[in-house]
């Protein structure tokens, strides 16, 4: 059972002063989170949901597996859901060659008006 490394800690910190409410699901197997949520980052204006995944993944990538660059990141699937959110799915990626296990999902809610 591995536990969470200092700079792991030192990310989740971060999102947790992002939002208190923060909900974070450990897994000792892999030594990284399963799922993160809550309110950490909004769309820009003119940002694309994709963009804004991506930019997170990459910020945040040693929460959810090995620490990476934006390159090794590959948006496969951008999907609009019933009540306009988004699902993004992303693999990781070594020399252009997606790795097996290795996909994101990033879930956009539609901030209430």
């Amino acid at each position: 059972m591995k536990k969470i490394n200092q700079e792991q800690l030192k990310l989740l910190n971060k999102l947790k002063l992002k939002d208190k409410r923060l909900v974070s699901v450990w897994s000792d197997e892999l030594s990284l989170f399963k799922e993160i949520r809550g309110a950490l980052d909004k769309l820009g204006l003119r940002q694309k949901p994709a963009t804004l995944a991506i930019s997170f993944v990459t910020k945040f990538n040693q929460l959810f597996g090995p620490k990476a660059l934006k390159k090794n990141y590959l948006v496969f699937r951008d999907v609009e859901s019933r009540d306009g959110g988004r699902r993004i799915s992303i693999n990781y990626t070594v020399d252009k060659l997606v790795v097996l296990g290795g996909q994101i999902n990033v879930m956009l809610i539609k901030e209430e008006s």
